[in-house]
């Protein structure tokens, strides 16, 4: 019925223009699709989107019909209807990927949407015009618009680092990642920052550490296996005389001593002299309470273990502790800058032995067993800790030299980010990268 109609003059211009007007005005067919999502449901956005397309298409084909034999496509009603369908691709592309073309604020150099909807149905017009010259000419300008709405995707946000998603994943900002570095120190990563330690291994001194504790007399001989002071398995046991027994492990040694009924066990680490050991056990007394005795050892403070567990020792000079000299170095989750003359004006007791500020933004506090400078300078905010023991200028100079941590040291210090599930829009991203580059 429809062959032989004849082409209207003009009907190739008219029907690219007219194609160009519905695809402006068909994403507004989206977003009141949007509103209707937001006003009644999934169920209303899908119906509301479902009323708009068929109206786009509608809209098309009436365009198809006022402009016969214009298209390569037949001129019937069949034609006319999938003309319209191939017209609506940008429209149909846009919905069914939630606008992840057009997620960047102005995709392409700047154009709004709609106006690159009408852009692109134009021109999908134009490709699909009977005359060859015209359709030649609009698939390269189609090309062209397509190539440049796919630069927004692409170079609109870029993505993001393999630093910048372990911190996205650790949930830790840039910012609170600093790192320092000393002469005579080396740098060790430990959560939730870095731990300068000093080089040599003289720096790291090892653990010396005692205990004291009385217990029954065991009727088991001295170095048999069952006696009950085998705490821990022994590598070698020697009996030293009558009463008198010693014992080694991996980790520790020790005396046990059998005097008056009772057995009085000294143990101390690896890094104890063994002759120490032997004097100390020697020179224990009884308390007041004959299951407790008592010892002073040169160079360490006891304190009690616990109830019924006697006394445990600990060197005087903090200095020689394990860690002693360590600086951590890191940033400060909560600094208040007039803390200490808060203090100061205060009545009731500081917990800082030492509170002062020694510069613009540089902040020194002791306590009983710690010390700690921070420094906030150019937005950079710096914390270093360390032991009572702990060189004081040195902890000065590593906050004085800290810095925000480079991408490479935060590789170092943060585990790998959990593997990352790609959105629509990802994946848009993705393949406009791998074609505008």
């Amino acid at each position: 019925m429809d062959r032989g109609v004849a082409r209207r003059p003009g009907g190739a211009p008219t029907q690219v223009i007219a194609a160009g007007v519905v695809g402006l005005i068909m994403p507004f067919g989206g977003y009141l699709s949007l509103v209707a999502g937001v006003a009644g449901g999934q169920a209303a956005m899908v119906l509301a989107a479902a009323v708009s397309a068929l109206a786009g298409i509608a809209l098309l084909t009436g365009v198809a019909t006022m402009t016969p034999g214009v298209s390569r496509l037949p001129p019937g009603r069949t034609g006319r209807i999938c003309w319209a369908v191939l017209v609506s691709w940008p429209w149909v592309l846009g919905w069914g990927l939630s606008w992840a073309v057009a997620a960047d604020a102005a995709p392409g150099p700047g154009l709004p949407w709609p106006i690159w909807n009408a852009l692109l149905c134009a021109l999908t017009a134009g490709v699909l015009l009977r005359r060859w010259h015209l359709a030649v000419g609009s698939l390269v300008l189609a090309v062209a618009a397509c190539y440049g709405l796919l630069s927004a995707p692409a170079n609109g946000i870029p993505e993001m680092s393999e630093a910048d998603r372990r911190l996205a994943d650790a949930r830790r900002q840039r910012a609170d990642l600093v790192v320092s570095q000393l002469p005579g120190y080396h740098r060790s990563p430990e959560h939730p920052g870095w731990v300068l330690r000093p080089d040599g291994p003289a720096g790291t001194p090892p653990g010396r550490h005692i205990r004291l504790r009385a217990l029954p007399e065991d009727p088991i001989p001295d170095c048999v296996t069952g006696a009950q002071y085998h705490v821990y398995p022994v590598d070698g046991c020697t009996v030293e005389r009558t009463g008198l027994a010693y014992w080694h492990s991996v980790s520790e040694h020790g005396y046990v001593l059998r005097r008056g009924g009772t057995l009085v066990e000294l143990i101390g680490s690896t890094a104890v002299d063994r002759a120490l050991l032997r004097d100390s056990v020697l020179a224990a007394v009884a308390t007041a309470d004959p299951a407790s005795h008592t010892v002073d050892i040169p160079g360490y403070t006891s304190a009690p273990a616990g109830p019924g567990q006697g006394l445990v020792f600990q060197l005087t000079d903090r200095s020689q502790w394990p860690g002693a000299r360590d600086i951590e170095v890191d940033a400060p989750l909560d600094w208040s800058q007039g803390e200490c003359a808060a203090q100061t004006g205060s009545q009731s007791p500081s917990p800082y032995l030492e509170c002062l500020e020694e510069g613009p933004g540089l902040h020194y506090r002791r306590l009983a067993d710690r010390q700690v400078y921070v420094h906030v300078r150019d937005g950079l905010r710096a914390r270093v800790a360390g032991s009572a023991g702990a060189d004081r200028a040195a902890l000065r100079a590593a906050v004085l030299a800290a810095r925000v941590a480079t991408d490479e040291e935060i590789l170092t210090l943060l585990p790998p980010a959990a593997p990352q599930r790609l959105t629509v829009l990802d994946r848009v991203r993705r393949f406009a990268k791998r074609i505008v580059g």
